[in-house]
C-alpha cells in the first residue's frame, strides 16, 4: 500500500495516481485489482477501481477535490478538509489496525509551536527556536534541532506532566513511546561516542526515554538506539537498558519504539519494526526527581532545563497507555512505510531567519536536482503571493536561485517544480534588507572544546589554530591566590576557592589535562601570532571580596604575561569587573548579568555588554544604545543557526558559542553579501 500525497501538501494528484506507481504488495498480476481510496481520519469514504479514475480536480477556488470517470462523469466530489489523502492499494486489502497514541502525539506547527493532538491534549511549551519544515517523505511537519551534540540544549519542546496525576498513573502501569528520528550529526571522536544523546526522554534520577546510549553501554561497544526506563523492585534507582545492537547513521531516519510491560516484568526495544531486544524489568516505574518530571523533545528533562542535546530531527513523539504488542509496532512502522514518498530531491537544507536582500543569490543544498528545476516561493501570510524561480545548478551541491525584487520580510513556504511533479522542502524565513549586517565575530564557549575537554589548553589552542576572534575561559583563585581555570566551582571532588592550587593541578579533565592555571593559557596566547583573544570570565565567588581579588590578580597576571592587547574580561559580578577597571582602566570590560541599560554601564567604564539572547530579544534597542555610545555587544551562548541569524540581524558583533564551525558560516555568509 502507498499513499500518494497529502491533499493539504501537493495541488496536482492527476499524474500520481493515474502514474502505476502500485503499492509494493501489488505484483503486475494483481495490478488489475487496485483501486483508488478516498481517506478522512483513517476511514475510507470512497473507493473504485483505479481504471474507472480518468483524473482528479480541484474546484472553487481549491476547497473542492473531485474525481472524473472515464465518460467525464462526477464519481466523487467532497470538500479538500472533509478529505485527509487519496491511496492506491489492492482492492479487499484489510486495512491494519493501527494503535493510536492517548497519551501524548506531537504535532509541529508552520510556526515552530507545536500541540499535543492526543486525548490528553497537554500543553506543549517551545523552548528557543527550533526549525520546523514539512517533510515530502513522511507527509507533515517535523522539528529540527541544532543542539551540541549530547551537551547543551537551547532548542526543545517541554511537556510537563508534574500535576497530571492521570498522566504519571498511565505512565506508572505501562507504557510505550515511540519516536520517528534522524541524526543531522554523529560526531567521530571518543569524547562524544561516550555521551548521552537523547531526542525523546524524561529522566534525571529516574523516568523513561527513548535514546542513543554511551558506546559503553551499547552492544559491541557502540553508541545504539536505547529504550531506558527506571524501574525498581526495592525503590532504588535501576536503569533497565534496552540497547537495540543498531548503531544509528547520519541522515537516516529511525523509527524507534521502546515498551515498558509491567505485568509481564519486560522491556522492549523495536527499531524499523523489528524486536532488536527483550531485558528484564520487573517492578514498579521510578518517576524522575522533583522538578523533572516532564518530558523534553530534542533533548532530556533536567532541574534547569533540557539537556543531552539532540542535533538532527524528530518527526514523531508519541506516548501510549498500553505497553504493545510485536504487532501492533509493526503496524505502527507499516503505516509510516505507507505514507513514505520517495523525494527527487534528497538531503535538502538551506539557511532561515537571515538577512537578505533583492537580487542577492540563495543557495538550496541538497542531491538530485537536475537542470530545468525550478524553485517556488510562496507567501504563508498571503498564498496568493507566489514566485516561481528559475534554478541554476550547482553540480551536485544543490541550487542556487535569485531573490526576487519586491519580496518583503516573511515566512514562505519552499518547493520544488519539476515538470507537473512538485516536492515541498518546508518554509523559510526572509529578514529584507537595503544593507546587510556585519558578520559576527565568534567567540568559542569555553574554548574551541569539540573533541577534547571544556577550558582545556587543548581547546584553546584548537580556538588559535581556526583563528576565531575569541576564546572564552573561567578562573577562579585559590586560598594561595592562585587562579585556575574551570566553569563550575569544583571538579573531581576538589572546590577550587576552598582549595590551594597544587589540590587543583592535580585534578584531571576528561582529555586528561591537569587542571590549567591562568598563567598555562596566556603562555599559550603569547606565544602565537593569531589574532585570538583570550576572553576571561572572572567566576562569581559568591564573595565580594575574592571577586575584587580575583580580578586585580587577572589584571597583574595579564600585565606580567605582556598580552593585554590580547585580553578581554567578562564577569556576572560587578564588583570583579569595575575592580578591572579601576586596576587597568583601558581594559576591555563587559558585563554577563544583564538587567542594567549600556549607557548606564558605559557611565562606570565598561567597554561592552555580553548578554544573553533573551535580553536582546527583550531590549532588541540596547545593541544601538551600546553602539551610539560606543560599545560592543556580545551575546550567549548561541549555538542555533537561527539564533545566530538572528542575533546577528540585531547588529550584534560578538557571538559566543559552543558550534564555533555554525557560527563561522553564518558570518561568511553576510560578509560575503555585504
Amino acid at each position: 500500500m502507498r499513499i500518494m500525497r497529502n491533499l493539504k501538501a501537493v495541488p496536482a494528484l492527476a499524474a500520481l495516481l493515474l502514474a502505476g506507481s502500485f503499492s509494493s504488495g501489488a505484483s503486475a498480476q494483481t495490478a488489475d485489482n487496485i483501486g483508488v481510496f478516498v481517506y478522512k481520519d483513517g476511514k475510507v469514504l470512497y473507493q473504485t477501481a483505479k481504471d474507472n479514475v480518468d483524473r482528479v480536480a480541484y474546484e472553487d477556488g481549491k476547497t473542492v477535490i473531485t474525481l472524473y470517470g472515464s465518460n467525464k462523469n462526477v464519481l466523487y466530489s467532497a470538500s479538500v478538509a472533509g478529505v485527509d489523502s487519496l491511496v492506491l492499494k489492492e482492492m479487499g486489502y484489510a486495512e491494519p489496525v493501527v494503535p493510536k497514541a492517548d497519551l501524548l502525539d506531537i504535532e509541529f506547527n508552520d510556526d515552530g509551536s507545536a500541540v499535543d493532538v492526543s486525548p490528553m491534549k497537554n500543553i506543549v511549551e517551545k523552548v528557543g527556536k527550533p526549525t520546523v519544515s514539512y517533510s515530502s517523505e513522511y507527509g507533515r511537519n517535523m522539528a529540527r534541532f541544532d543542539n551540541v551534540w549530547g551537551g547543551s540544549t537551547s532548542q526543545y519542546y517541554k511537556v510537563d506532566y508534574s500535576s497530571n496525576q492521570t498522566f504519571k498513573d498511565k505512565l506508572a502501569d505501562g507504557h510505550t513511546l515511540e519516536a520517528l528520528v534522524m541524526a543531522a550529526a554523529i560526531p567521530d571522536n571518543k569524547s562524544d561516542r561516550n555521551k548521552e544523546v537523547k531526542f525523546f526522554c524524561s529522566h534525571e534520577a529516574g523516568g523513561t526515554g527513548l535514546m542513543f546510549c554511551k558506546e559503553a553501554n551499547g552492544k559491541d561497544k557502540a553508541n545504539n538506539l536505547t529504550f531506558l526506563p527506571n524501574v525498581s523492585e526495592t525503590g532504588k534507582s535501576k536503569w533497565i537498558w534496552g540497547v537495540s545492537g543498531v548503531n544509528p547513521q547520519k541522515n537516516v531516519y529511525y523509527h524507534v519504539v521502546g515498551v515498558w510491560n509491567k505485568e509481564e516484568g519486560k522491556a522492549y526495544i523495536y527499531v524499523n519494526g523489528e524486536l532488536k531486544n527483550t531485558v528484564d524489568a520487573k517492578g514498579d516505574f521510578r518517576f524522575p526527581k522533583d522538578g523533572c518530571n516532564w518530558f523534553a523533545i530534542g533533548g532530556d528533562a533536567g532541574p534547569s532545563g533540557a539537556q543531552a542535546g539532540w542535533n538532527g530531527n524528530v518527526v514523531t513523539a508519541r506516548i501510549y497507555d498500553a505497553p504493545l504488542k510485536s504487532d501492533e509496532v509493526a503496524n505502527l512502522w507499516k503505516d509510516i512505510q505507507s505514507k513514505y514518498v520517495e523525494s527527487m530531491v534528497t538531503e535538502v537544507s538551506y539557511y532561515s531567519g537571515m538577512a537578505v536582500k533583492s537580487g542577492q543569490s540563495f543557495e538550496i543544498k541538497g542531491k538530485g536536482f537536475e537542470t530545468g528545476d525550478k524553485i517556488r516561493l510562496t507567501s504563508k501570510e498571503n498564498p496568493a503571493i507566489t514566485a516561481t524561480l528559475d534554478a541554476e545548478t550547482n553540480g551536485d551541491k544543490g541550487v542556487t536561485i535569485v531573490v526576487p525584487q519586491g519580496v518583503k520580510t516573511g515566512s514562505y513556504s519552499v518547493a520544488l517544480v519539476r515538470g507537473s511533479k512538485t516536492q515541498i522542502f518546508g518554509s523559510v524565513s526572509l529578514v529584507v534588507v537595503t544593507q546587510m549586517p556585519k558578520g559576527a565575530e565568534v567567540i568559542a564557549h569555553r574554548g574551541y572544546w569539540e573533541g577534547t575537554a571544556q577550558n582545556s589548553r587543548a581547546s584553546l589552542k584548537k580556538a588559535v589554530e581556526a583563528g576565531l576572534y575569541g576564546s572564552e575561559t573561567d578562573i577562579w583563585i585559590t586560598t594561595d591566590g592562585k587562579l585556575m581555570v574551570n566553569h563550575d566551582k569544583a571538579l573531581g571532588g576538589v572546590t577550587i576557592k576552598e582549595s590551594t592550587s597544587e589540590q587543583c593541578k592535580a585534578v584531571k579533565l576528561s582529555n586528561g589535562e591537569t587542571m590549567p592555571e591562568l598563567v598555562d593559557l596566556l603562555d599559550i596566547i603569547k606565544a602565537s601570532d593569531s589574532r585570538t583573544k583570550l576572553i576571561i570570565e572572572i567566576k562569581d565567588h559568591g564573595d565580594a571580596t575574592l571577586n575584587r581579588k580575583a580580578a586585580s590578580a587577572a589584571v597583574m597576571e595579564v600585565k606580567a604575561a605582556g598580552v593585554k592587547d590580547k585580553v578581554e574580561y567578562i564577569s556576572f559580578s560587578a564588583d570583579a569587573c569595575e575592580q578591572v577597571i579601576a586596576d587597568n582602566p583601558e581594559a576591555k570590560v563587559a558585563y554577563l548579568k544583564g538587567g542594567v541599560a549600556p549607557a548606564e554601564l558605559k557611565a562606570k567604564g565598561y567597554t561592552g555588554i555580553d548578554y544573553n539572547m533573551s535580553e536582546l530579544r527583550n531590549h532588541p534597542e540596547w545593541a544601538k544604545e551600546a553602539h551610539d555610545n560606543g560599545m560592543t555587544v556580545n551575546v550567549w551562548t548561541v549555538n542555533g543557526m537561527s539564533d545566530t541569524f538572528e542575533m546577528t540581524n540585531l547588529n550584534a558583533d560578538f557571538i559566543t558559542t559552543d558550534k564555533p564551525a555554525m557560527a563561522e558560516e553564518v558570518k561568511e555568509y553576510y560578509d560575503n553579501n555585504r
